[in-house]
């Protein structure tokens, strides 16, 4: 963990010297929850004062570290894609993470039209990125009038 922690330390010292203040990390990229977790763990740890890293995965094991005060997530993303999270996996996993207390980001539609845009504003999404084929009716867009995108 020293090791992984000294990295990011010097990732983050060479993005202050360019100028970049807000950053946005993301987690679930460990192939296990030891892992997952080891990343957290180290990102928690970079934490000072008011800054929050977010934390984008909601699993029992991460609900169960914040609990235990391990890793502090704010907010959670998921990957709304064909093949990766469809409609009915999506809104599952957004529910589950909004019940545990996390804020939604919501990541989709980058490579495929998948028309749910109704689901981030009825589920409260804090913002939506990667929004390259999405398609909204005009008369819909002032509802997101809250989302950053």
């Amino acid at each position: 963990m020293a090791e992984l922690s000294a990295l990011l330390r010097t990732q983050l010292d060479r993005m202050l010297r360019c100028g970049t203040t807000p950053i946005d990390t993301k987690s679930g990229y460990g192939l296990d929850t030891d892992t997952e977790l080891k990343v957290l763990r180290v990102l928690h740890a970079a934490s000072t004062g008011d800054d929050a890293y977010p934390v984008k995965i909601p699993i029992p094991a991460l609900v169960q570290a914040k609990e235990d005060g391990i890793i502090s997530p704010e907010f959670m993303d998921v990957f709304h894609e064909k093949g990766v999270f469809e409609h009915i996996g999506t809104h599952r996993v957004l529910e589950a993470g909004k019940k545990d207390g996390l804020k939604i980001y919501f990541h989709r539609d980058e490579m495929y039209p998948m028309q749910y845009a109704t689901m981030a504003a009825d589920l409260g999404t804090r913002a939506i990125s990667h929004c390259k084929m999405l398609t909204l009716p005009i008369s819909f867009l002032s509802t997101l009038s809250h989302l950053h995108m």
